[in-house]
């Protein structure tokens, strides 16, 4: 499977939104998302490439997964921390090795500019827990908290 990790050009926005919206279809999250939302994510990248930014997994021509990378200072680890914010492949694609080529792909291009990486899993995605848990990653003992500003859900006014 040769897959490209390229980053996300301007064409490549309405099969973006496809695929986040299937990723939110997978995993609902907090807050949900929308059209406004992932245009406003591009348009920050673009504007600010040292915040993070999109790879679009594409193979033989077609994408088929992407990734968004956030980048932040850790004072605990001293140094630049690569957030995986949203890793997602297609149905058809999953289980042939592409989220483990991803991250051999990251850990390349950042192991001499950052201290580590960082991700989020659903407690019940076991299939991703056991690819990253293979790949390396830990689980820690923090709990992720989180106050929106925004959104009101979860009895919150």
């Amino acid at each position: 499977m040769n897959i490209i990790f390229r980053p996300y050009k301007n064409n490549d926005l309405s099969t973006l939104k496809g695929l986040i919206k299937n990723f939110y279809d997978e995993d609902p999250g907090y807050c949900g998302i929308n059209d406004k939302k992932i245009e406003n994510t591009v348009h920050e990248f673009i504007k600010n490439p040292h915040k993070g930014r999109i790879v679009v997994f594409e193979l033989a021509g077609e994408i088929i997964g992407y990734a968004i990378t956030i980048n932040y200072w850790s004072n605990e680890y001293g140094g630049n921390i690569i957030v995986i914010d949203e890793l997602y492949v297609v149905p058809a694609q999953r289980r042939k090795g592409c989220a483990a080529r991803f991250l051999n792909f990251l850990r390349a291009q950042e192991r001499k500019t950052s201290r580590g990486i960082q991700l989020e899993v659903g407690r019940k995605n076991k299939t991703a827990l056991t690819v990253y848990k293979k790949n390396g990653f830990k689980l820690i003992n923090n709990h992720i908290m989180f106050y929106d500003f925004n959104c009101r859900k979860h009895g919150t006014k």
